[in-house]
C-alpha cells in the first residue's frame, strides 16, 4: 500500500512539473489576454478549493471587491491563484486562509494570507526562484512570478515561522489602454 501511496506522489509531482513547463511556455507566447472581470475570476479560485480546505479543518475567508478589472490571460492568472492557495493549505492546519482583493490606486492587489507554519528566514529570499522548495516541485511560486510579471505586475511574500505567510501580487488596473473595449 505504501508503494501505491509513493507511486501516486510521484505522478502527482511529475503532473505539477509538466504543467508547470505548460505554463512556461504559455507565458513566452503571451497570448490569449483581454480584459478579464477579476473578481468573478477570484471568487471562482476559492470556490474550487474551498472544500479541500474545510476537509482540512481551515477556515476560508474572502475579501474580495467587486468591479476589479485586469487585461491578462484568465488560465494563467487561476493558475497563480491555485498555486497560492494550494500552498496555503498545505502549511496551514485548522487554521484560517484569506484572500483578499482590492484595488489600490492604478493596481489590483491581492493577498492569499494563511497562519500556518510560515516559512524559515533563510528561505525566505529565495522562495520565487525556480527549483526552491520545502516539500513541493520548487515551480510554483517561481511561475506565479513569472506570470505576475508577463503581466505587467509584481509579486512579494512576507513569513514569519510559526505566524503563517502572506503572498501579495499586484496588477495594473485594466483601463481600456491595451486597445480593447474599455471596463
Amino acid at each position: 500500500m505504501e508503494l501505491l501511496h509513493n507511486a501516486q506522489q510521484e505522478i502527482m509531482r511529475l503532473a505539477r512539473m509538466v504543467g508547470g513547463m505548460l505554463t512556461l511556455t504559455a507565458i513566452s507566447e503571451n497570448t490569449d489576454r483581454q480584459m478579464l472581470d477579476f473578481s468573478t475570476l477570484l471568487h471562482s479560485s476559492m470556490e474550487m478549493f474551498s472544500l479541500h480546505l474545510q476537509k482540512r479543518g481551515t477556515t476560508l475567508t474572502e475579501e474580495i471587491a467587486a468591479g476589479l478589472t485586469v487585461f491578462g490571460n484568465a488560465d494563467l492568472l487561476a493558475q497563480v491563484m491555485a498555486n497560492l492557495i494550494q500552498n496555503a493549505a498545505a502549511y496551514t492546519h485548522l487554521g484560517e486562509v484569506t484572500l483578499r482583493a482590492e484595488k489600490k490606486g492604478q493596481e489590483v492587489l491581492v493577498t492569499v494570507k494563511d497562519t500556518g507554519d510560515g516559512i524559515s528566514p533563510e528561505l525566505l529570499p529565495h522562495v520565487f526562484e525556480r527549483g526552491v522548495s520545502t516539500g513541493g516541485t520548487g515551480f510554483g511560486l517561481y511561475l506565479c512570478k513569472m506570470v505576475v510579471e508577463s503581466h505587467g505586475g509584481r509579486i512579494w511574500i512576507e513569513s514569519e515561522p510559526g505566524n503563517g505567510t502572506a503572498v501579495t501580487f499586484a496588477l495594473p488596473v485594466y483601463e481600456g489602454q491595451y486597445g480593447g473595449e474599455g471596463a
